[in-house]
């Protein structure tokens, strides 16, 4: 762990012009990407390299890709590579159906819907607890431990055991509510 990069402070321009910050975050960000697939059906169109150069070429030309430290970095790049996944879905979706409902959609069997309900159930979350709805994204799908949630949110250990109970306990009602 001696050569990694100093993360503190870099920019998303500094991935490209920077050989071995691009070569030591890489294997990392794929990593992740293939922990993203691996819940999405096995037909998926996308493929880890894919998503993973994506969200690479969508952190270097966001104007704010500003990280504070590596833990920072993954749980914006964990983060990109959702929405991009979310993108996806949407856009299968309006293809297959001319035009894209949000607010009914005829066929829950639909493999693209589960990042589409998972993207519903964070943001309707997050207008009831926004920290919870981060520390679920940091958690689960970056992969981030405690100790490197904490230090992003500056908040404490069992503050973060609190936000994720409660968030596990609001998305299953979530999940499980009434539809009618």
């Amino acid at each position: 762990m001696g050569d990694q990069p100093k993360f503190e402070g870099f920019k998303g321009s500094d991935l490209l012009s920077n050989d071995s910050l691009l070569a030591a975050v890489y294997p990392e960000i794929r990593r992740l990407a293939l922990r993203l697939l691996r819940s999405e059906r096995p037909s998926h169109t996308l493929q880890p390299t894919l998503l993973a150069h994506e969200a690479i070429l969508r952190l270097v030309n966001a104007e704010t890709s500003h990280f504070e430290n590596r833990a920072h970095f993954y749980a914006l790049a964990s983060r990109t590579m959702r929405r991009i996944l979310i993108d996806h879905a949407r856009s299968k979706i309006a293809a297959r159906r001319g035009t894209i409902s949000t607010d009914k959609i005829e066929t829950a069997s639909d493999p693209d819907l589960t990042v589409l309900e998972v993207d519903e159930a964070l943001s309707e979350l997050a207008k009831v607890d926004q920290r919870a709805a981060k520390v679920v994204e940091m958690r689960f799908f970056a992969g981030l431990t405690e100790d490197e949630v904490g230090e992003i949110l500056g908040i404490s250990q069992q503050t973060i055991k609190r936000d994720w109970h409660f968030a596990k306990a609001w998305l299953y009602n979530f999940v499980n509510r009434d539809p009618g």
